[in-house]
């Protein structure tokens, strides 16, 4: 299965590899993101776009104050996951 090219609503692109959901670790952050732990946020993202994607969604999302807001990443993270989804249902 090849690369799969994301893009969220606020502009953000990316390939990732659909193979980053067959992880159990990927299972457990989003089941503790489920539970409210908003702290596995970042792990999540680094597990699904890898850490050069996690960054570059960070600077796509940083305000003119130099701040990444958490509602923004939020949104953006929760668009991957049902892209992801979406993606498997085809």
């Amino acid at each position: 299965m090849g690369k799969m090219h994301i893009q969220t609503s606020a502009g953000f692109e990316w390939d990732m590899d659909p193979a980053v959901m067959d992880d159990i670790l990927v299972i457990e952050d989003l089941a503790a993101l489920d539970q409210g732990d908003l702290l596995k946020v970042p792990e999540v993202l680094r597990r699904l776009l890898g850490e050069p994607g996690k960054q570059a969604l960070y600077e796509h999302l940083k305000t003119e104050e130099g701040r990444v807001p958490i509602s923004a990443v939020s949104a953006a993270l929760a668009e991957i996951i049902t892209a992801m989804g979406d993606s498997g249902k085809k």
